[in-house]
C-alpha cells in the first residue's frame, strides 16, 4: 500500500514537471553578412608603341626672335625604354625631312630643341613642320608625329600718320594725334611701342600698347620726364612691333615741328598788322607805302594758311579814338562807332582772304575798338597805325 502510494507521487511530480515549460533561450544577435568588396578591373596598359610621342610646346617660334623665343622644345616620351636600341627625331616640311636629331638607348632625352637650321647649319625655310620620332626596338621602329607648328621668320610692319604734319603749335594747349596702323607678317602682332627721339638720340617720349590693335594717341607734346616740342625742330618716331612668335619689325618717321609767326607779349601773331583809312573798312585806298605793305600781308598769310591747313586765326580790328580827352564822349565814340568799324575792318579782311580760298571756319573776327592803340591817341603824326587788323594764331 505505501509502496503504491510513493509510487503514484512520483508520477505526479514527473507529470508536474512536463506541464512547465522550459525558459526560452536568450535571442541570438543576427551577424550581418560582409558586403564583398569589388575586385577593381585594372585598366589596361596602353601597347609600348602608343606611348611614344612628341609634340612642341607651342604652335610656332622665329630663329631671329630674341632669346628664348628663337628655338622651339619639344617633349619626348618612350614606350618600353629597356627594349629601346636608338631613337631618331626630325624636323619636317612638305619636302621631306630638313633637319636629323639622333641618339642611343643610353641616352634618351625628355626634351630635344630646334634652332630652326637645316642639317648643313643654314637657316631653314619658313612655314609649317612637324616633328617625327623614330624609335627603334631592335628589328622594330615606332614612330609618332607631333602636331604641326609653325617657324615664322617675317616680321611684321606697319605705318604712323600724323596730324597736323608738320606740327605748329600755337599755344601749350595744341596737341598731335598720331594713328598707328599694324600689319601682321606671319604671326600676329601682339604688341608695339611708339617712341619719340630727340636730335640728340635721347627719347623724349614712349607710348607702349599691350595690344595688337591699332591705335590712337592724342598727345600735347609734353616729354616723358620734362619739357615741351621745341619749334623749329625735327624728331624721328620709331614704331617697334612684336609678333606672337617673337619677330621684331621697325618702322621710321619723322616729326616735324615749326614754328609760324611771332610771340607778341603771351600772344603768337602770324603777321604785322594790315592798316585802314579813317573811319572807313577800306585797306586799299592808302598812300603807296601802306597800300604795299597790306599787300605783301595779305599775301603772306594765304601762303601761310594754305601751308598749315590746320593753322587757324583771330583777325581782331582796332579803331582811333577822337575824343579821347572827353572820356563821356570817348565812351559813346566806343559803342557807337569804335567797336562796329573795328568789327567791319576784321570783316574786311576775312572777306579777302575768303576770296583767295581761305576757308572761313578758320578765320574768327572781333572788333576791340580803341581799346589797345599802339601810339598814343595825341600822337596825330602816328595814329594811322591804331587803324589796323592784328592777325592772332588761335
Amino acid at each position: 500500500m505505501l509502496r503504491t502510494l510513493l509510487l503514484l507521487l512520483a508520477a505526479l511530480a514527473i507529470a508536474g514537471c512536463a506541464s512547465t515549460p522550459p525558459p526560452a533561450p536568450p535571442p541570438v544577435k543576427a551577424t550581418p553578412t560582409p558586403t564583398p568588396t569589388p575586385t577593381p578591373t585594372p585598366t589596361p596598359a596602353p601597347a609600348p608603341a602608343d606611348v611614344n610621342s612628341i609634340q612642341p610646346d607651342t604652335g610656332g617660334f622665329s630663329p631671329g626672335a630674341d632669346a628664348p623665343a628663337n628655338v622651339l622644345q619639344f617633349e619626348v616620351k618612350y614606350a618600353d625604354t629597356s627594349k629601346i636600341t636608338g631613337w631618331q627625331v626630325s624636323f619636317d616640311n612638305a619636302s621631306g625631312p630638313v633637319k636629323t636629331l639622333k641618339g642611343t638607348a643610353n641616352l634618351l632625352p625628355p626634351t630635344v630643341t630646334w634652332d630652326g637650321k637645316n642639317d648643313s647649319g643654314q637657316l631653314a625655310p619658313e612655314g609649317r613642320y612637324t616633328a617625327t620620332l623614330t624609335v627603334n626596338y631592335g628589328k622594330e621602329q615606332k614612330t609618332a608625329t607631333s602636331v604641326p607648328f609653325t617657324l615664322d621668320i617675317t616680321p611684321p610692319s606697319g605705318s604712323i600718320s600724323i596730324t597736323p604734319d608738320p606740327f605748329v603749335p600755337t599755344s601749350s594747349s595744341d596737341h598731335i594725334y598720331f594713328k598707328v596702323y599694324t600689319r601682321n607678317g606671319g604671326a600676329q602682332v601682339m604688341t608695339w611701342r611708339l617712341q619719340v627721339v630727340a636730335q640728340d638720340g635721347t627719347v623724349f617720349k614712349n607710348f607702349i600698347s599691350e595690344e595688337h590693335r591699332d591705335g590712337n594717341i592724342d598727345w600735347n607734346g609734353e616729354a616723358d620726364s620734362h619739357g615741351q616740342l621745341q619749334a623749329p625742330s625735327t624728331y624721328k618716331l620709331l614704331l617697334t612691333l612684336v609678333d606672337e612668335y617673337g619677330n621684331r619689325g621697325t618702322v621710321s618717321s619723322v616729326l616735324k615741328v615749326e614754328q609760324l609767326g611771332f610771340l607778341e607779349g603771351n600772344r603768337r601773331k602770324l603777321a604785322e598788322p594790315v592798316y585802314f583809312q579813317p573811319y572807313t573798312d577800306s585797306y586799299t585806298d592808302l598812300p603807296n607805302t601802306q597800300a604795299q605793305h597790306n599787300r605783301a600781308i595779305l599775301e603772306q598769310v594765304v601762303t601761310d594758311l594754305k601751308k598749315y591747313p590746320n593753322v587757324k586765326l583771330l583777325l581782331e580790328g582796332h579803331a582811333n579814338e577822337v575824343w579821347w580827352q572827353y572820356p563821356a564822349k570817348a565812351a559813346i565814340e566806343q559803342r557807337l562807332v569804335l567797336l562796329p568799324l573795328s568789327k567791319d575792318r576784321a570783316e574786311a579782311v576775312k572777306k579777302a582772304l575768303t576770296a583767295q580760298g581761305i576757308a572761313p571756319e578758320r578765320l574768327e573776327t572781333t572788333g576791340v575798338g580803341g581799346t589797345n592803340p599802339i601810339v598814343p591817341f595825341s600822337d596825330t603824326a602816328q595814329t594811322w597805325k591804331n587803324r589796323r587788323v592784328e592777325f592772332y594764331l588761335r
